[in-house]
């Protein structure tokens, strides 16, 4: 694969997107009306504000600076850097975020984000502890890798193609599509197995049980909450999957639960997110960070 990044499924309940219609027999989605949606939600939750306070930057080489620059990027002459502008969508430049290498691997990313407060008993010890999580919010990027028919070997190969579903590229060697594509729904993130570094410190600063361990249940290791009395890793399923779960709210009550802060700033992860029809962005308890 043309970044070494390896499939990664996400776990959806139920999800559709708005304004779907069917074209040739495949779902597609009105591109400019979801965008317009999407940038409208994600301005702003409950009155805070979530427009970028730093700015996105690229990394743009000296020959494709003409190209980058038609495409809406803007120049930076402290930093000597191109940024994706306020307003501008980050996929059409996705060839040039620096985040995403074949070393880092990232499938998920998002130009600002919550991190996630709640309170629950350990499922060990039963001493009430707080636990922690990154929520992405509405017009977050995420990829999907599969594979397709012969039809497509007649695409132009690791070209990126601005395309109704999102950013797509054919990779021959494997014969599958990469799409960066954005999901309108606030969604936490679970199992994640990397973190971009100042993401994770942020975390880490609320917790320092937040930490990558190793699961009996499914057996492999990733970011997780543990208890700060008996140190027992807090399974993910339970806090994300099980309705009424610390990250799982059934009702408003429960969302009320869920104390958010925002932070502008962007962040890259490896991992899944869970997507659920319940919709309770106005319940949430916004608080700074």
């Amino acid at each position: 694969s043309p970044f070494g990044v390896t499939e990664q499924r996400q776990k959806k309940y139920c999800f559709q997107a708005p304004h779907q219609t069917t074209v040739g027999g495949r779902a597609r989605v009105s591109k400019a009306s979801w965008h317009m949606e999407l940038k409208a939600f994600t301005q702003t939750a409950n009155g805070i504000d979530l427009n970028m306070e730093k700015k996105f930057y690229l990394n743009v080489p000296y020959g494709e600076k003409d190209i980058a620059k038609n495409k809406g990027a803007r120049w930076d002459p402290d930093k000597k850097k191109w940024y994706v502008p306020e307003g501008s969508n980050s996929l059409t430049f996705i060839r040039w975020v620096p985040e995403l290498t074949p070393d880092n691997n990232y499938n998920l990313y998002s130009e600002n984000y919550f991190i996630a407060e709640s309170i629950r008993r350990c499922w060990k010890c039963s001493e009430n502890i707080s636990l922690y999580a990154f929520y992405l919010p509405a017009g977050y990027k995420y990829l999907d890798i599969f594979g397709v028919e012969d039809d497509w070997e007649e695409e132009v190969p690791n070209v990126w193609n601005d395309t109704c579903e999102g950013m797509e590229m054919y990779d021959k060697a494997t014969n599958s599509v990469w799409r960066w594509a954005e999901q309108p729904c606030l969604s936490p993130a679970s199992y994640v197995v990397k973190i971009s570094d100042q993401a994770l410190q942020k975390i880490q600063k609320f917790s320092s049980s937040y930490l990558f361990g190793y699961s009996k249940t499914i057996k492999s290791s990733y970011y997780a909450n543990h208890c700060p009395h008996c140190n027992r890793l807090q399974g993910d399923f339970m806090i994300y999957e099980e309705p009424g779960g610390a990250f799982c709210a059934v009702s408003a009550n429960q969302a009320r639960q869920i104390k958010l802060h925002p932070v502008k700033d962007s962040i890259f992860l490896k991992g899944g997110t869970m997507v659920s029809t319940y919709d309770f962005i106005n319940d949430y308890t916004m608080l700074p960070l």
